[in-house]
């Protein structure tokens, strides 16, 4: 009775950690990171996974629920953050005007086909993600902990593969490893730079700062993989396609922020990427939403699953505070699930 006791206790707590990270509707770094960890394919996960397909087909309840709270926060003046958009009544009513025409928006043709035709691209990776270490947090900075520990106590050189469509690295070292710089953080860390063989960023789309690229950049390097690519603290840091990402037979880290699979041509607006918010052009409106999903996300789970030989441990973030959010619960779900396929 004790143990029975003990396990549901312990049980509980885990469905609190992930309640606390999937509830989470932006980036608050002022506040401590809620991190939910599981292995690929145990009963932890099996129970995120079961809350992912919950809000994806309860959406109109959760983004209801939202509202309620939101609108409260605002009138009361309650909110915890002095972001406009957790503070403005009208921007929220804004926003809300679009989340309820596009409720249940689905994939555009584009996505669809691209996964149909992935399977016969990428070849099934008979799941070898299964077993290994996952930690989902919602800002991405959470990583920077996981992967200095592992680094820390790794007995040969890792390989860090980042599907992001940022490189999350700055021209000079800073004091602190925040504001999109706690790669940065790491590659100049000679302690931890020894234990990097390389850096992988791919996504279907990215971002580069122009005074990292001119700083770091390596034509030879460039010119062996055909791609854009730096070199850091003498650390090769190469910026791929996704769809051209190579095998990795060494050991890797897979470091994932799910705005890997969002375009940033369109501009973010806060609350998550929502495109257009004007009246009478609901069919606009869908169609720039549908047109921010640049690669479906079980094209881009899939090939991680495929190329990466030896995964060590997945590092997940949901970044919500800058992705599209009307595809929040269906590509968080579609993405995860796909890890385990």
């Amino acid at each position: 009775m004790v143990i029975c006791t003990r396990q549901n206790s312990a049980r509980n707590m885990k469905i609190r950690e992930l309640e606390k990270v999937l509830s989470s509707d932006g980036d608050e770094p002022d506040e401590p990171i809620e991190i939910f960890s599981c292995l690929i394919g145990d009963t932890n996960f099996q129970t995120l996974l079961k809350s992912l397909r919950k809000r994806h087909e309860n959406h109109r309840q959760v983004e209801e629920a939202n509202y309620k709270r939101r609108r409260k926060e605002i009138e009361t003046g309650t909110y915890d953050s002095e972001e406009k958009r957790k503070r403005d009544l009208d921007l929220l009513e804004r926003f809300q005007e679009i989340i309820w025409k596009a409720i249940g928006i689905d994939y555009d043709y584009t996505a669809k086909e691209q996964y149909v035709q992935s399977k016969i691209t990428f070849p099934d990776s008979r799941a070898r993600f299964l077993g290994i270490e996952l930690q989902i947090a919602n800002p991405h900075l959470h990583a920077y902990r996981p992967i200095t520990r592992l680094l820390e106590t790794t007995k040969e050189p890792l390989t860090i593969v980042r599907f992001d469509a940022h490189l999350d690295c700055h021209e000079t070292e800073e004091d602190r490893a925040g504001s999109g710089n706690y790669m940065t953080q790491i590659l100049f860390d000679n302690k931890l730079s020894r234990k990097i063989s390389r850096v992988i960023n791919i996504s279907e789309q990215y971002s580069i700062d122009n005074k990292v690229y001119k700083k770091f950049r390596d034509p030879k390097l460039e010119k062996e993989f055909r791609s854009k690519a730096m070199r850091i603290n003498n650390i090769p840091y190469l910026i791929l396609n996704i769809k051209d990402l190579p095998e990795i037979n060494d050991k890797a880290i897979v470091d994932i922020d799910l705005d890997g699979c969002e375009t940033q041509e369109l501009g973010p607006r806060g609350g998550g990427h929502i495109y257009r918010i004007r009246p009478y052009q609901e069919i606009t409106d869908i169609y720039y939403n549908q047109r921010n999903i640049c690669i479906h996300p079980r094209i881009a789970a899939g090939i991680l699953r495929s190329k990466i030989k030896q995964p060590v441990s997945v590092l997940i973030s949901l970044e919500r505070a800058y992705r599209n959010r009307l595809f929040w619960y269906r590509v968080e779900k579609d993405f995860i699930e796909e890890l385990a396929a």
